[in-house]
């Protein structure tokens, strides 16, 4: 729906972006046509672009202060509100997490992860 509503939104048909194929064979002719077609049109939109923002960022003094304070009162709340048994069983889990991570994955696992050749 998305891809539809982008051409749409100006002034093309919705099934106009939807075309894929199509452009991309005119992409594969112009490439064909002109080697360079991909650095001129990077050229193109990025460095002869005229369009131009500022942007000023400006710290916030207090903002690191007042994030930490609010993960403290998060976590004290929670914390709080854990029981013996509660803090008992996130231990486990921890514990359980940290050998699974360090343990090293079966060699049919590592040979199943797609990769570049």
């Amino acid at each position: 729906m998305d891809k539809s509503l982008r051409g749409w939104l100006h002034g093309f048909r919705p099934e106009f972006t939807l075309e894929f194929s199509r452009w991309m064979g005119k992409v594969k002719e112009e490439y064909a046509a002109d080697s360079l077609f991909f650095e001129k049109a990077a050229r193109d939109a990025l460095f002869r672009n005229k369009h131009r923002s500022v942007v000023i960022v400006s710290p916030d003094v207090n903002y690191t202060r007042e994030l930490k304070g609010a993960e403290e009162e998060r976590i004290g709340a929670v914390a709080g509100s854990l029981t013996p048994e509660d803090i008992s069983r996130i231990k486990a889990d921890n514990e359980k997490l940290e050998v699974f991570q360090k343990s090293p994955d079966p060699q049919e696992a590592v040979e199943s992860i797609p990769g570049l050749v």
